[in-house]
């Protein structure tokens, strides 16, 4: 059952927007959950060191709705590159992927590009 099951890890710039786009990846049912988390990030771009706060999201969603949230992070991202990490769920508590599965919408999606039974 797990073996369809992801979670996405995406950074925002912005509360305003993560906010939109959590609510808008579970009302269009692409995700049964998004949490919203404010974050420090350390990195390096272009050759200068950079400590910005950001909001990570984490989707909980299946394989068969990455396309679109992929497309739904990329349409508002203010990044030259935007992160987006796909890290599978590889067990869980039974009743807990039960509503997962309950809360995406894959069968809705075509079969023809779904991991999803």
């Amino acid at each position: 059952m797990t073996d369809h099951f992801v979670r996405v890890l995406a950074t925002i710039a912005n509360e305003t927007l993560a906010r939109k786009i959590a609510i808008e990846l579970v009302e269009l049912r692409l995700a049964a959950c998004v949490q919203r988390s404010p974050i420090i990030s350390v990195y390096r771009w272009k050759g200068q060191k950079y400590e910005n706060s950001e909001i990570e999201l984490a989707i909980k969603t299946c394989t068969c709705c990455l396309g679109a949230i992929k497309e739904r992070l990329h349409k508002d991202s203010s990044y030259d590159i935007t992160q987006i990490l796909v890290c599978p769920i590889l067990d869980g508590d039974e009743k807990y992927l039960q509503w997962l599965q309950s809360n995406i919408a894959c069968n809705q999606i075509s079969k023809s590009k779904a991991n999803c039974e």
